[in-house]
């Protein structure tokens, strides 16, 4: 498999992140996606290259996707490897390849295999992702390590419906499982030449570890039977949700479903109307009813943060008004219907966007709107609030961690110097609150107060993960390979 590299500017997708690193490499296939795992092995080969040439030239090493964290989490000044047309897929494994009873339904996918990609040929198989974020633009290795959720809230994040992780180290080729659930033969595994280790802590600190134990170079996922998904919108009043949030009271809401697969409120900070967006699950086979987009271009899967994104320019008087025609024009005043690849798909990036997402508990959730709507009118960003529920995670550094659901609380506004303010203003506010909450990794951290960060893992969690850490780089040449300004000024 070919490798090369640029010496040129990286920027996110949102723009408020660019690092010029020494190396940007590139790693690219020349078989066809016929040659099948061949073609795995020769992307494998070509990241363990890269990682023996960092290591001959002690250098610190990142591999990003997608490119759409607005964190610091995937970038060195070092090499920065592109993991992009990385993207074999494998639906269903075979009998030589699993001992699990579902082998039918576990998808086995490299790094750089885009999440809109997953959908698609999954959904031609019968099978869909559990969960996804609200958008498609992550590749699948990303997602997972920042801990990337939808609001499922009866299942979890993405990185919950992973079974296996393919790890590369400078010293190891590592084929982990949990030891409760074994999913492949020593055949598949002697394919890619990895070792087998089981072991559940191991797992679990994998799991959301941004970059910092190695590179993933692969997954294996458990999959469900094709789905679509009904999405009603209801426009209430903040004040008339706001009581059956603590206790996550979904029939107190008085939903058209008695069965919601996805609740997410959206708050309005100015005018303090809350749109309730919620999803059944019905038949794969129910006929789409998606909406043409709107006349400025907007859907009902827009991602929320581009949606505000697309507001660039404005400020003043007009802050308001401009969050509430945005927000009103993107929801359907009916139900529509479609495949979790359409209500959460494609999104191309409009303006620069910001934001910083919080998980705590559901009775939390009302001290920090009613805070959170004052730093609003203080700073007057261009921006609103999206809380979604998902259930606990087992990752030891995943931050919807708070049982037995975690609120997600994203806070999307366009990138300029009032989103900055009102991000340190929402950062000092939660403090102040002494509300126990956490950050999600692929958004703008406080790295400024990593007490602020780390303190809901304090304990196990955070011990157990940095203990993993170094079993799996003992020598420090390594650990400083899988490095950044994140872990550094984290002290992981």
């Amino acid at each position: 498999m070919p490798v090369d590299y640029l010496t040129s500017w990286w920027t996110n997708r949102h723009a408020n992140v660019s690092v010029h690193p020494q190396r940007k490499y590139r790693v690219y296939t020349t078989r066809k996606a016929s040659a099948g795992f061949a073609a795995v092995v020769e992307g494998m080969q070509a990241y363990q290259s890269i990682l023996t040439q960092a290591e001959r030239n002690g250098a610190a090493v990142r591999a990003f996707g997608g490119a759409w964290s607005l964190s610091e989490v995937p970038i060195t000044t070092d090499y920065m490897i592109g993991t992009g047309y990385t993207t074999n897929i494998q639906v269903g494994l075979g009998a030589s390849q699993s001992v699990a009873d579902d082998r039918h339904s576990l998808l086995f996918a490299q790094c750089g295999a885009g999440v809109g990609q997953i959908h698609r040929e999954l959904w031609a198989k019968g099978l869909a992702l559990p969960t996804s974020g609200a958008s498609d633009g992550q590749t699948i290795a990303g997602a997972i390590s920042t801990g990337t959720h939808g609001a499922a809230h009866c299942f979890g994040s993405i990185q919950d419906a992973v079974v296996a992780i393919h790890l590369l180290t400078p010293t190891q080729n590592l084929w982990i499982e949990r030891p409760s659930d074994p999913i492949t033969t020593p055949a598949f595994r002697d394919v890619l030449g990895a070792e087998l280790l089981t072991d559940d802590e191991t797992f679990d600190s994998l799991l959301v570890s941004f970059g910092s134990m190695g590179l993933i170079h692969a997954v294996v996922m458990r999959c469900v039977p094709a789905y679509k998904l009904r999405m009603f919108v209801e426009k209430r009043r903040w004040s008339d949700v706001r009581d059956h949030i603590p206790s996550f009271d979904v029939d107190g809401l008085g939903l058209q479903t008695a069965d919601p697969w996805h609740v997410e409120v959206i708050v309005d900070p100015y005018s303090g109307d809350a749109y309730l967006r919620y999803m059944d699950k019905v038949a794969a086979t129910e006929p789409t009813t998606l909406p043409s987009p709107n006349a400025g271009g907007i859907t009902p899967s827009a991602d929320l943060l581009n949606l505000i994104g697309a507001l660039d320019g404005l400020g003043g008087a007009i802050v308001p008004q401009a969050v509430a025609l945005a927000l009103g024009a993107q929801f359907p005043e009916t139900p529509v219907v479609g495949k979790p690849g359409e209500l959460f798909g494609p999104t191309s990036i409009k303006g620069k966007g910001l934001s910083t997402e919080f998980g705590m508990s559901p009775a939390d959730v009302p001290a920090f709107i009613d805070a959170a709507m004052g730093v609003s009118q203080d700073i007057m960003p261009l921006g609103a609030y999206a809380m979604r529920f998902v259930s606990s995670t087992s990752a030891k550094l995943g931050w919807t961690r708070f049982g037995p659901y975690t609120c997600t609380i994203e806070t999307p506004m366009v990138g300029n110097a009032s989103a900055q303010r009102a991000l340190y203003g929402l950062w000092d506010a939660t403090l102040a609150l002494g509300i126990d909450h956490t950050f999600h990794w692929g958004q703008c951290l406080p790295l400024h107060r990593p007490s602020q960060v780390l303190a809901s893992y304090q304990g196990d969690p955070l011990d157990t993960w940095k203990r993993v850490r170094r079993t799996l780089l003992p020598q420090a040449r390594h650990l400083a390979m899988f490095s950044n300004k994140v872990t550094t000024a984290l002290d992981l």
